[in-house]
């Protein structure tokens, strides 16, 4: 009985963070989640009171990522990877509307930080 309560556990958080055993698929720590659609890297998911939540007003779930620090995004882990490993991230996307936006974070120790008034 406490292998099925792990288990329940173990999977109940798995679910709250978004992960997915499948690469096509990321949740990054600005707070959204993303994934590899044939049209391009799309945002399933933005993370309320998390930095994209809060700072990315029109970053919202349908938007499509384009490019980030300058690059064009080819795959959701790439995207995730450039995130984590860099102290400032600047990226483009294609709004639910179609226009050309644009974001960007700093990093403080690979950990977002809060954005300004």
């Amino acid at each position: 009985m406490k292998a099925w309560k792990l288990l329940i556990i173990v999977a109940a958080i798995a679910l709250a963070l978004g992960f997915s055993s499948s690469e096509a698929r990321a949740q990054v720590p600005l707070g959204i989640t993303i994934e590899q659609t044939p049209d391009g890297i799309v945002v399933t998911e933005v993370v309320p009171a998390l930095i994209a939540d809060r700072c990315m007003p029109r970053l919202r779930p349908g938007a499509r990522l384009v490019t980030v620090n300058g690059d064009p995004i080819k795959s959701a882990e790439q995207f995730k990877q450039v995130v984590d490993t860099s102290d400032y991230v600047r990226f483009e996307f294609l709004d639910r509307n179609g226009e050309r936006r644009w974001a960007r974070a700093w990093n403080s120790r690979r950990v977002p930080l809060p954005c300004g008034p």
